[in-house]
């Protein structure tokens, strides 16, 4: 697999590519404020300085959907305007949730599917939000897990999720694990058939070392797509050919493939 390895004008973490893979938005260290790099100009733009923004935002018509922790509601900002509303007067749903909910008013198939998947308060489990409003909770591995990193495959069958210090699987909607992906970190889909996530070392403290992979789901065959590159890469997120992720200095790649 040929590739091209790219080091970003700008700096931050965990990156996120639009819907349509022409801008890359990222968040602090810690999570707070986001800003929108375009691809094409380079150019920077910062959206919000909220805190908590960076926390798995979501891009919705035109503009960013982000938890404001400090005022503990959520809030979207406009990608043309950058005028900033506020949705929700309490805290009372994620993003995700948010976003699921809004699905589900437009949606025109009656075919059931998976739109949100997160963890339980107590992360013994993961709560989904299907296509016709109702929500079930699925523990592939048992109730004694902690699961982090959940998402859904774009075409909504499946749940990508990590038992933290054990294993990663996809699930289906009804809970039965599909695939058992081994020990690794941060999966992302790429697509309804590929994931891309990192294999980590480290000292308890800090990183010392890790790698971004991508693996067909169908073959289980992996391929490291950072052996070329002499840094920690860390939390990638990936659209059609392209991944993106960030150093522990904040300094950010792209890799074509």
């Amino acid at each position: 697999m040929g590739q091209e390895v790219s080091r970003l004008e700008v700096k931050g973490y965990y990156p996120k590519f639009s819907p349509d893979g022409k801008q890359i938005l990222l968040t602090s260290s810690k999570f707070t404020g986001l800003q929108l790099f375009d691809l094409k100009d380079k150019s920077l733009r910062t959206l919000t300085d909220k805190p908590g923004a960076g926390y798995k935002p979501a891009f919705r018509d035109g503009a960013i959907v982000f938890e404001n922790k400090a005022a503990q509601l959520l809030e979207s900002v406009d990608l043309f305007s950058g005028k900033q509303t506020s949705l929700t007067s309490a805290f009372s749903e994620t993003v995700a949730h948010y976003e699921a909910i809004q699905k589900i008013k437009t949606r025109r198939t009656s075919a059931l599917a998976v739109l949100a998947a997160e963890p339980t308060s107590m992360l013994n489990g993961v709560v989904l939000t299907m296509s016709d409003g109702s929500q079930r909770t699925i523990a592939p591995l048992g109730t004694k897990e902690d699961y982090i990193w959940t998402s859904v495959s774009p075409d909504g069958s499946k749940v990508l999720m990590k038992a933290s210090g054990y294993t990663a699987v996809i699930a289906d909607m009804e809970g039965n694990v599909l695939q058992d992906l081994g020990d690794l970190e941060a999966p992302r889909w790429l697509g309804n058939d590929q994931v891309v996530y990192m294999v980590t070392e480290d000292n308890h403290d800090s990183y010392i070392k890790s790698d971004v992979f991508v693996m067909n789901l169908k073959t289980k065959k992996a391929e490291q797509l950072t052996k070329d590159v002499n840094t920690i890469a860390l939390f990638p997120d990936a659209h059609e050919g392209k991944v993106v992720f960030n150093t522990p200095e904040g300094e950010v790649y792209m890799i074509s493939f």
